[in-house]
């Protein structure tokens, strides 16, 4: 068996396991990638690359090859990482599957990815991003999205996979299912000291008013052709309201960082409460630290409420 043959045996195998279409993809890119870096390296008529060309030498001249080919954000880093944790992968099965006698990427070292320490937005920078969406071509719907991102601090592929049945219009809360951890959450966001419950429930209300689907549609967010509106989406949309309000590095993800900076400055040591919020405590752990009833979940949103507070 050469390396392009236990290419195909992984996938087919990966196949039968029944992993997921961007799994399958996934692995196809990054071990094609390989092939093709050791098919540049060959000379025109050679056999096709044994399994022995699968070693920490030729994967770490690849790392640079792809790295230099790379069109991500970050200069190739994140695809070399990314490359790496596949083949190691790779390596590990084929030896699980008797193919090789040992792991020759055992020792192999997974590049470091910098982490990127992304602000929070300003006051002045959220008011501009409103103001922006306000006279975009959505302004309803956008309004609504922004002002929920800035006071739930939730991710925004937990919005984004939303349903309106999972709004509660009268308690101004909304239960995020599809979490990055498996556990759904319930976050209040209605601020119980105004009467209308403050500017993001109140946009959640108008948009669910003028809010139009396709039958069998059920997200709280679509598009203006009536389809659930996508993360890809949502991040063009920050993007769009960037440039115009002259807000740069304008990513969903900044407002999660807005809600979680605030709600420290003004409740400072509040840890707890607020990893509960964002989705990043286990209920186990929370009932070890807190007692967290339904009251203090409302002052807790009235703290987090950046749209009551910033006037937005």
């Amino acid at each position: 068996m050469d390396l392009i043959e236990a290419a195909d045996y992984h996938r087919r195998c990966l196949e039968r396991l029944n992993r997921s279409p961007q799994t399958l993809r996934l692995y196809k890119i990054y071990e094609d990638s390989y092939l093709a870096y050791l098919h540049e390296s060959c000379a025109p008529g050679d056999p096709p690359p044994p399994l022995s060309d699968l070693n920490p030498q030729f994967v770490r001249e690849w790392q640079g090859w792809v790295r230099a080919r790379s069109t991500g954000r970050r200069g190739g880093a994140a695809t070399e990482r990314q490359g790496v944790v596949v083949l190691k992968t790779w390596s590990r099965f084929l030896v699980d599957n008797d193919i090789l006698p040992i792991d020759p990427l055992a020792r192999l070292k997974v590049p470091r990815l910098a982490k990127i320490h992304r602000k929070p937005f300003t006051q002045d920078e959220a008011r501009r991003l409103v103001q922006a969406a306000s006279a975009g071509p959505n302004p309803i719907r956008d309004r609504a999205l922004l002002l929920l991102l800035l006071d739930t601090g939730c991710r925004v592929g937990e919005l984004c996979a939303a349903d309106v049945g999972d709004v509660d219009l009268v308690e101004g809360a909304i239960v995020f299912r599809r979490t990055k951890n498996g556990n759904p959450r319930r976050v209040l966001f209605r601020v119980p000291t105004r009467r209308d419950g403050g500017p993001a429930l109140q946009a959640v209300r108008n948009w669910l008013k003028v809010r139009e689907a396709r039958p069998g549609v059920d997200a709280l967010f679509t598009t203006r052709e009536q389809w659930p509106l996508s993360t890809r989406r949502v991040r063009e949309i920050f993007t769009e309201l960037g440039n115009v309000a002259r807000v740069p590095n304008a990513i969903p993800h900044r407002c999660r960082h807005s809600a979680a900076s605030e709600f420290l400055a003004q409740r400072p040591g509040a840890e707890i409460q607020l990893r509960s919020r964002l989705g990043q405590v286990s209920k186990a752990v929370l009932s070890d630290y807190i007692s967290w009833s339904e009251p203090s979940q409302e002052e807790a949103a009235s703290v987090a409420s950046l749209s009551s507070r910033w006037n937005l």
